[in-house]
């Protein structure tokens, strides 16, 4: 029984590691870039709001780890991941013009490493419910 508890916190423990790094990350890039934050996107956001949504949502998932975390990690990931498709389809319409396939080629693999890390936080989702 104590090896399954160990085992059940050593998993928890990791997967609350695997949420932390995206939310220094994020946290870091808030910080070296202040003075940019109030700058327009091209979303139409400011940048202060695009990266203080993702740091909040993985600093809620590190500190809870709940499927509500989960799943909005998840919705932020499928935006990012359609971001990156048009991203992709742009840079493959405008190769001949403005890109050289090389660019292209380290764009897509850049995709396939997301959609493995999206694979591992889809496996590495809590096993509670919504609502206990």
């Amino acid at each position: 029984m104590n090896n399954l508890i160990f085992k059940l916190k050593k998993k928890e423990f990791w997967s609350r590691l695997f949420y932390i790094i995206p939310a220094i990350i994020f946290v870091y890039l808030m910080v070296s870039n202040f003075r940019d934050l109030n700058n327009l996107s091209s979303l139409g956001l400011k940048y202060w709001i695009i990266f203080l949504i993702p740091s909040l949502i993985f600093i809620y998932q590190s500190i809870r780890y709940s499927q509500i975390g989960w799943f909005l990690t998840m919705i932020l990931y499928c935006l990012y991941l359609i971001l990156m498709f048009i991203g992709s389809y742009e840079i493959y319409i405008l190769t001949p013009v403005k890109y050289d396939y090389g660019t292209f080629f380290f764009y897509f693999c850049f995709i396939l490493i997301y959609l493995v890390i999206g694979y591992v936080f889809f496996k590495m989702r809590p096993s509670k419910k919504f609502f206990k």
